[in-house]
């Protein structure tokens, strides 16, 4: 990981918001994983406590401390989770943002095609829209990875539940 804690830094040479927010989602679902797994720890020493002050073994306020320690870990938890979901929207924008620029780029192409086996343009334009067009495809394809990558990240599994995915599948986008 790099000093920030993403896995990849974003390029120093995109300073697009969708490159801005590449650190992101691994913090946040690091913070998932981590955060689950204390609460899960925090349960099971509460719901021992519990049972150890029926039999005298620890006092009402060992046990009150317990759940409190166990609120603010739930707190922290879902905090993290409304993290992760308002990053994954923004990856699912992203995504949505690519593929419009690509379908214009795709669109521009078509119109420029034309109009260069008329001889209405020059080969350097026509270069430099393949250009944009290449670069619109390689954008789409980062952000489908990055929300890709987020979201199966967020899928770890849950020390609390079972081992059921706690992140929500991405909106369905067409590609």
């Amino acid at each position: 990981p790099t000093a920030t804690g993403a896995r990849y830094p974003a390029r120093p040479a995109d300073s697009s918001p969708a490159a801005a927010s590449v650190a992101a989602p691994a913090a946040v679902s690091g913070d998932l994983w981590v955060l689950r797994a204390k609460v899960a720890a925090v349960r099971t020493r509460t719901n021992r406590m519990t049972m150890l002050v029926r039999e005298g073994q620890v006092t009402p306020a060992e046990l009150k401390e317990a759940e409190a320690e166990l609120t603010v870990a739930e707190a922290e938890l879902a905090s993290a989770e409304r993290r992760f979901e308002t990053e994954t929207r923004l990856l699912e924008i992203d995504l949505q943002e690519a593929k419009v620029n690509l379908e214009a780029a795709k669109g521009k192409m078509q119109g420029v095609e034309e109009l260069s086996r008329k001889n209405v343009i020059s080969g350097a334009e026509v270069a430099d829209l393949r250009k944009a067009l290449r670069q619109a495809e390689l954008e789409y394809e980062r952000a489908s990875i990055r929300l890709e990558a987020h979201v199966s990240s967020g899928k770890a599994e849950d020390p609390g539940d079972g081992g059921a995915a706690a992140a929500r599948p991405p909106a369905a986008i067409g590609g």
